[in-house]
């Protein structure tokens, strides 16, 4: 293999494709050196430059000036040190004898490479379910992600549930504690349905390898068993969970006897404030509803508290409650309009976060108990 191309284009695939490769730190628990390193592979006029943990698969193709063709995999970090030492505009790399030669006007550095051979090869995702812009997942997993629980003890919260119905797309991810969802309107009805439960990992690195393409298709197996995110410069293949996501619809609040509609900024400054003194174990927070405002208040024994008033177009019951004002803040980062509507359901005291435009968007959140 011997292609010429971009090294700054390089450079950021080559990062990219790092952060699915698995730590030097873990390097010795890896079941497969390939996990360890980045396969590139030269074709017509372009550059594939891709990675796996062996769950989740990310590939990205870069233009290039195609020599050679081949493929070839070599140590991710000492690759990406010595693109990123390399001064110059473009970079030749070239495999060779058991190295790949990464070479600039002045400079030239072989890495131990590994045969192509060892990279796995996923089963063809061949059935199709949906188009849509990058913009738009991007916008619906940034908009949930937050709400999944990828490092706790209930698998399925571990992931993002991504349901694709006649006439819409939602995704869901929760925690236990809250619950974020997203909805948008099908391109395409003609495509097939399907449900799937997505590694977190792997859908926040479509949304971010993704985010600028004009269309992304989602492609599933004949087993249901993977999921792909296509573009035409790149593409995440995941291997989907096999555990039962929790009937989310059952825990929707059916009612809200309080509504305030507050300036999206103004309230999510009055929480990061109220954020210095909440509770550290659940960012216990105390919120009071009443006409024409939303007082939030917080405090810490030992370091002092802290009270914010935010103006509110009000309507209904006043309620006093406490609620983890981190679960706050995540919700409203991701509403992207100016104001946001509160809705708080009685007796529970669910609190329900929407924009009051744009996105079909959802955050539950659940109250906590005074401590």
């Amino acid at each position: 293999m011997k292609v010429k191309c971009s090294r700054q284009e390089l450079e950021a695939a080559l990062k990219s494709a790092s952060r699915i490769v698995v730590a030097e730190t873990e390097r010795k628990k890896a079941p497969s050196p390939v996990m360890t390193h980045i396969f590139l592979s030269s074709e017509d006029g372009r550059l594939k430059v891709a990675a796996t943990d062996l769950s989740i698969e990310w590939s990205k193709w870069i233009g290039a000036e195609v020599k050679q063709r081949g493929d070839v995999a070599a140590h991710a970090g000492k690759l990406i040190e010595v693109v990123s030492l390399i001064a110059d505009e473009e970079v030749t790399i070239s495999a060779k004898d058991g190295f790949v030669k990464v070479e600039g006007k002045k400079t030239s550095a072989r890495v131990k490479a590994t045969s192509a051979q060892d990279f796995p090869v996923f089963p063809p995702a061949d059935v199709l379910l949906e188009r849509l812009s990058g913009a738009l997942l991007s916008n619906m997993v940034n908009s949930v992600k937050a709400a999944a629980d990828p490092k706790g003890v209930r698998p399925e919260m571990n992931g993002i549930l991504v349901e694709v119905k006649e006439d819409s797309i939602i995704m869901v991810a929760t925690d236990g504690f809250r619950m974020s969802i997203s909805k948008a309107k099908r391109s395409n009805g003609a495509f097939a349905e399907g449900s799937m439960l997505v590694p977190v990992k792997a859908m926040t690195e479509a949304a971010r390898a993704l985010a600028k393409e004009n269309v992304v298709e989602v492609w599933t197996t004949k087993e249901r068993n993977q999921v792909m995110f296509r573009a035409e410069q790149a593409s995440i293949r995941s291997v989907l969970s096999e555990y039962k996501f929790p009937p989310y619809r059952a825990v929707l609040p059916t009612q809200y006897d309080t509504r305030a509609v507050v300036t999206t900024s103004e309230m999510l400054n009055a929480c990061r404030r109220a954020r210095i003194f909440a509770k550290p174990q659940n960012g216990t927070t105390r919120l009071l509803v009443e006409s024409g405002r939303i007082t939030v208040e917080a405090q810490s024994d030992e370091m002092g508290a802290v009270s914010c008033e935010v103006e509110a177009d009000f309507a209904g019951v006043p309620r006093d409650f406490y609620i983890n004002v981190e679960y706050l803040i995540d919700a409203l980062e991701a509403v992207k309009s100016r104001q946001a509507i509160i809705e708080i359901e009685h007796p529970s005291n669910k609190t329900v976060i929407r924009p009051s435009e744009g996105a079909d968007d959802m955050h539950v959140i659940m109250p906590v108990a005074k401590r």
